[in-house]
């Protein structure tokens, strides 16, 4: 497990860091902020789920994966 800044996910998920960024502020991708405005926190497993389309491990309830907010 390790934790990805946004820069770090955009380039492994091959999106653009503003995309990311608005994932995580729609909850579609879990991320975490230390404090308001602050930096987003990825972890590598939530990414990985994100890009399945799948919700993360442990993040069921509120994370709504890609596939399904495209469709909406």
């Amino acid at each position: 497990m390790a934790w990805l800044t946004v820069a770090e996910a955009a380039a492994e998920s091959k999106r653009h860091p503003r995309t990311i960024s608005d994932a995580c502020r729609a909850k579609e991708l879990h991320g975490v902020q230390r404090a308001v405005n602050a930096s987003w926190r990825i972890e590598d497993v939530c990414l990985d789920a994100w890009m399945r389309g799948t919700p993360c491990q442990h993040q069921h309830s509120n994370v709504t994966p890609i596939s399904a907010a495209r469709s909406a």
